[in-house]
């Protein structure tokens, strides 16, 4: 029973990769080969071992040797926004620390990787209808220049897609290290989600004022 159990996990591991390029078999193999016999994997996904060892032997090319540099950044970017940033926000990351890679290769080794953000997101409703906004001052007014951590904050509420739904994600962003510092989720949009996000910020407040800015939606 363990044995078959195994077996149907490798079939679903495995049943992605059955229609792509050889090299792209041989790094599945590679990556499961503690798991799985050699031989084994080689029968599923229709490959010689022959073909496999060949490709052991084989110096990695510039481009696989960058592709695993670019990866490495954007997974440090993705973990650093607690897993919420899709490819278009990993992107921009990457631009600002001047790593220049075209947006669809960034998606492909996110793909590649299997590292996927919350979910596509709307901006949130900026007004409702008959409520009467209230303006307070602008501290930061468009500079968002900063010289150490924990100085200024931005928070703000997106629309995002998840196996739950729509959910509404309230983030808080500190503008030093542009990470994601707190968090919170909800179905409605309100002071209390940012509230609720906030909390997970006050421990990284240690006796000096912060600037918190919002977009005032």
């Amino acid at each position: 029973m363990k044995k078959s159990y195994r077996r149907e996990g490798y079939f679903k591991k495995g049943r992605s990769v059955l229609c792509k390029q050889p090299k792209l078999k041989y790094a599945f193999i590679k990556e499961y080969e503690i798991q799985y016999t050699i031989r084994r994997m080689c029968t599923v996904l229709k490959v010689h071992p022959s073909g496999y060892y060949k490709w052991l032997k084989q110096p990695i090319s510039n481009l696989e040797i960058k592709n695993q540099q670019i990866l490495q950044e954007i997974k440090k970017a993705y973990k650093e926004s607690n897993g919420i940033y899709g490819y278009r926000n990993i992107h921009k990351d990457l631009k600002a620390s001047n790593i220049h890679v075209n947006k669809k290769r960034v998606a492909r080794l996110m793909k590649e990787a299997k590292l996927c953000g919350i979910g596509n997101y709307r901006r949130k409703p900026k007004y409702k209808a008959g409520a009467i906004h209230k303006a307070h001052p602008n501290h930061l007014k468009q500079c968002f220049l900063t010289h150490k951590p924990n100085e200024s904050w931005v928070s703000d509420i997106t629309y995002i897609r998840t196996y739950e739904g729509w959910l509404y994600l309230a983030t808080v962003i500190d503008l030093y290290s542009r990470k994601i510092i707190g968090w919170a989720t909800g179905h409605r949009q309100s002071t209390s989600l940012i509230i609720e996000a906030l909390k997970k910020t006050t421990h990284r407040i240690k006796n000096h004022k912060v600037i918190l800015h919002s977009d005032q939606g």
